[in-house]
């Protein structure tokens, strides 16, 4: 499942103040321990274009892709372990939007992370530490509770990384990546009931953590159990008219009888997590996904429309039991 966007990826501004006739050096420590410098030369003899420097991570031997302003920008694979660095020369001066994405080796799509740099003449920026959300999916999206939650993925070689199932709460599953980047995490589905399941992962390299990976959606089911083949086939071909008619009186006079069983309460279009109750856990799933176009979880978009805004918040206040 592939979301598009993610309101909640890094976004940097860097704004350079230039003292006359001296070097300047800025250092910024901001989210997710992402680094920002700047070095401006004294008295360079001609302006020259600005250089970006981007390091970070995403998997071993990934397919990296990065973008300034729409635009790709040629660049190199992510090496043996997942890491990756470019320079980027001859950069052009005033804001631009720096978008860095990736493809695993099994073609699943890292969660991208997205830069804004405002870019001077005669200065190289670097940006350090922009470690790409791991790849995730769903080894069987759709499962009943005798089956198992799993998801599978890749990320930095080595990384830690923790799984977050959520329903009505979260539970987190700690797990380790292998050489190649490869990462798996599973529970038992009676472990969530009848539900749908949202998983997403992090990874941490070096202390620092990735941004988090887009989301999966598996849902639960109630058990299927197999239909008795020989006891519909004994019913309908014995020929013993005494024993059908004993046969059809206790099958209907052992049926259950009650018909005063109270119906179930309408999941509401608000309720993204289907617990049958729109609160707290949805504003927060909605949160996530706020302003993405088309997200990955089709039901943070109530109306349809194929956004999450103030119209789908509206409906969900609307609905709102708390």
């Amino acid at each position: 499942m592939e979301r598009r966007g993610r309101p909640g990826g890094i976004l940097l501004g860097l704004v350079l103040l230039l003292a006359a006739g001296l070097p300047l050096a800025v250092e910024a420590q901001v989210t997710n321990s992402v680094s920002v410098s700047a070095t401006v030369p004294a008295e360079p003899p001609f302006p020259t274009y600005p250089v970006v420097q981007l390091n970070g991570g995403a998997s071993p031997l990934a397919v990296m892709t990065v973008t300034r302003d729409a635009n790709p920008i040629s660049v190199p694979a992510a090496d043996s372990t997942g890491l990756y660095s470019f320079t980027l020369a001859e950069q052009p001066v005033g804001e631009h939007t720096y978008i860095i994405s990736a493809t695993d080796s099994d073609g699943r799509v890292h969660a991208p992370i997205t830069v804004i740099l405002d870019l001077q003449y005669s200065t190289t920026i670097t940006v350090d530490n922009l470690y790409l959300g791991p790849t995730i999916s769903a080894v069987d999206p759709t499962i009943d509770l005798n089956g198992t939650v799993e998801v599978v993925g890749r990320t930095i070689a080595n990384a830690a990384v923790a799984a977050s199932y959520i329903t009505t709460g979260v539970q987190q599953q700690n797990v380790s990546a292998n050489s190649t980047g490869q990462w798996s995490s599973s529970f038992p589905a009676a472990t969530f009931g009848v539900t749908d399941v949202m998983i997403r992962a992090t990874a941490t390299y070096n202390l620092v953590s990735t941004i988090s990976s887009t989301d999966v959606l598996v849902t639960i089911s109630s058990f299927n159990p197999p239909t008795n083949s020989n006891t519909n086939q004994n019913l309908n071909t014995n020929t013993n008219a005494n024993q059908n008619t004993n046969t059809s009186q206790n099958l209907n006079t052992n049926r259950p009888t009650n018909t005063n069983r109270p119906t179930p309460p309408t999941t509401q279009a608000a309720d993204l997590n289907q617990d049958r109750r729109v609160n707290v856990i949805d504003f927060s799933i909605m949160m996530y996904y706020w302003n993405a176009i088309n997200p990955a979880n089709r039901r943070a978009d109530i109306n349809r429309d194929g956004r999450v805004d103030m119209v789908d918040f509206s409906i969900m206040l609307y609905q709102w039991t708390g």
